[in-house]
């Protein structure tokens, strides 16, 4: 980052050299780790790799899955050094097809750089070489815990730092303008409305080897896990989810055949392997990687992380509980897809009967655009708003057996608030005048088969899309009126609605919640070899990786799938941007 310049130096036939020779215990070596900062070009062949494309039809992401080139028209893909050695440690009998091979050397350093204050506080020198800005915005976040206004921005730092890198800023233009695309070994004359300049910080051989490194650590903690005859409920950006117990035992969930159950002294053994590769000061970081505070309960049994103060002391009223005294706590786990997960206490009887549940750590992926159907209480300190417990408490309770009943906020109509502030969204809306006197609106979200009771003659040429004023009182929106800016009428205005009118039937919250259970996992194949669907995968541990063919050039972002059903769970995490 310091440096005054930098070269792509061709370096093909030694990094072709260091993939044959590296192995799963030479990534605990901290020298082995500056030899991955490459880049090449590869033509895959079943290797394990990150790959975004469009699976089934339905997502265009991300995912490590055993890529094959088109066989047709075989295209060789670039990727980052730390993702090969994971393709290695994951299928030791395969090495990556490399072709060509590149390192990125910087020379000299820049004039000017000077000493600044992150906050006024953080010192950072970039002319001192001993100094790290990554680890010691780590470091800084931790000694800064009492400071709530720094820790959180340190945090938010670490955790978007590698995105400067990729910074592109859209420029739009009313005439297409001629442009140049690069894709890979590829380049061809364009034109295009949107040109994008370059951020100030764009270095994209750094993002590609930061969020790549990070996939590496979660390849060798799969592999350790798996090497010993576990398995894991969820892999996340940070985090795995091993399937673990204190005595650990067997498994006898269908898909996952041969698996068994972690003890906790086998994953603390895990841990401790990667101590060796702490770039941090141990006083203040002294693990690398470490259980979460899901894990531990105070001895009073209530959480840590929602339930105590900074100090320690317990916030929930009649406890007297004072010290921070972390007691190791058995958590289950029930995943639906990528990022669809939610962990949980089981309470029981004297004779281990299941009594009740409690929801840990909740995850909205793919409903956060939703507007909250229920208000927070006064002074939440959990990441994850009430409503996501109380839809995951009613989703895992259906899972295991326990009496449930509906929340009262899933017969609301599913809003989405947006923001009338643009002429993008002026022009969307169809410069509708309804529209100007408010900063925002709902769109109200329906279906096209459900929604509406039109007759042959009254039948939309467009697909309906209803908006109406926002309100974050949910007790009025039933009673709010807006229009379909997408249909007019034989007068040429736009179709009218009520929310209460009984022709009109938006998606309900309760719609959302069946169809957020039944969500396939489009980027894994099931046990029996065959696309996950909703009734392939029920009650499955996990399920496998797919074989791909693909063409795209790969955007290294977060890591690849795994989703499962019920399951003891340890859940662990890197300290690392």
């Amino acid at each position: 980052m310091t440096a005054e310049s930098i070269e792509f130096v061709d370096d093909t036939e030694n990094i072709k050299r260091f993939l044959a020779s590296i192995t799963r215990e030479k990534c605990y070596e901290r020298k082995t780790w500056p030899d991955l900062n490459f880049v090449a070009r590869v033509m895959p062949d079943g290797d394990t790799l990150p790959i975004r494309t469009v699976y089934d039809g339905q997502s265009q992401n991300i995912g490590n899955n055993y890529l094959r080139p088109n066989p047709i028209h075989p295209e060789p893909v670039y990727m980052a050094g730390p993702d090969l050695v994971g393709a290695v440690i994951q299928q030791p009998d395969r090495i990556p097809k490399i072709q060509k091979a590149f390192r990125v050397v910087p020379s000299g350093k820049q004039p000017g750089l000077r000493a600044v204050k992150l906050r006024g506080k953080v010192l950072i020198d970039p002319n001192d070489d001993s100094v790290d800005l990554f680890t010691t915005i780590i470091e800084e976040r931790k000694r800064n815990k009492d400071d709530a206004d720094l820790y959180y921005w340190l945090k938010i730092l670490a955790n978007s730092i590698y995105g400067f890198f990729v910074e592109l800023i859209p420029e739009h233009f009313n005439k297409p303008k001629k442009v140049m695309v690069f894709s890979g070994d590829d380049e061809f004359p364009d034109s295009s409305r949107v040109i994008e300049r370059q951020g100030k910080w764009l270095a994209p051989y750094l993002a590609t080897l930061i969020t790549s490194a990070g996939r590496l650590l979660l390849a060798m903690l799969e592999v350790e896990v798996t090497s010993a005859g576990g398995t894991y409920l969820y892999c996340d950006t940070d985090s795995l989810a091993i399937v673990a117990s204190e005595k650990g035992g067997s498994l006898g969930i269908p898909g996952a055949e041969g698996k068994r159950v972690l003890t906790w002294d086998e994953v603390d053994r895990i841990i401790a392997k990667f101590q060796a590769l702490n770039p941090y000061d141990p006083e203040t970081v002294p693990d690398l990687l470490n259980l979460t505070d899901d894990n531990y309960v105070c001895k009073c049994s209530h959480d840590l992380k929602s339930e105590h103060d900074e100090a320690g002391r317990c916030q929930v009223r009649s406890c007297n509980c004072k010290a921070r005294k972390q007691v190791r706590q058995q958590l289950w786990g029930l995943a639906v897809a990528a990022k669809r997960y939610t962990l949980f206490e089981k309470v029981l009887d004297q004779s281990g009967q299941l009594l009740n549940i409690k929801i840990v750590n909740p995850k909205a992926h793919g409903i956060g655009f939703l507007y909250p159907p229920k208000d927070n209480p006064k002074n939440w300190k959990r990441d994850a708003p009430l409503w996501v417990y109380e839809m995951w408490d009613y989703i895992v309770r259906g899972f295991v057996g326990l009496k449930r009943t509906r929340p009262a906020w899933a017969s609301l109509p599913q809003m989405m608030r947006f923001s009338v502030s643009t002429w993008n969204v002026l022009k969307m809306l169809g410069m509708w005048e309804g529209a100007r006197p408010h900063n925002f609106m709902f769109m109200v979200m329906t279906s096209k088969d459900y929604s509406f009771d039109f007759d042959f003659e009254n039948k939309p040429s467009k697909k309906p899309m209803v908006i109406v004023p926002f309100s974050s009182k949910q007790s009025e929106w039933s009673n709010l009126e807006g229009f379909d800016i997408h249909n007019k009428d034989l007068g040429g205005r736009f179709r009218r609605y009520r929310m209460n009118d009984p022709d009109f039937h938006p998606l309900t919250y309760a719609h959302m919640m069946e169809e957020y259970i039944r969500h396939p996992e489009a980027k894994s194949l099931g046990p029996d070899g065959k696309p996950c669907t909703a009734d392939t995968t029920k009650k499955r541990l996990r399920c496998g990786r797919r074989a791909t063919i693909s063409v795209w050039l790969p955007i290294v972002t977060k890591p690849g799938s795994a989703w499962s059903s019920t399951g003891e769970a340890a859940r662990l995490y890197f300290q690392n941007p």
